[in-house]
């Protein structure tokens, strides 16, 4: 995703955390409304651990936003709603 030329949205989580489920919803939504314009990824960190080690995830949900040249530009341990995902999106150039 990082290599594709588009913003990524990367969301970390598991299935047994509360706030992972509240958050999957708005990134689903997220998911579909940018479709072609954005990657919107989500790694389950109990069965993708070494890429979950490789971003040094230490909580989750651990939201990962990517610019177009795959540099990190923001992380955030936490919810974020659909609105606040989409805001950091526009921020990045992504309609």
């Amino acid at each position: 995703a990082r290599a594709s030329g588009k913003a990524t949205f990367a969301s970390f989580g598991a299935d047994t955390c509360i706030p992972c489920q509240q958050m999957a919803p708005a990134r689903e939504a997220v998911r579909e409304k940018y479709a072609g314009k954005a990657n919107v990824v989500y790694v389950h960190v109990g069965k993708e651990q070494v890429l979950a080690s490789r971003y040094g995830v230490q909580g989750i949900p651990l939201v990962l936003f990517f610019d177009a040249d795959g540099r990190e530009v923001l992380r955030h341990t936490g919810l974020m709603s659909q609105e606040q995902i989409e805001s950091k999106l526009a921020e990045m150039g992504v309609k």
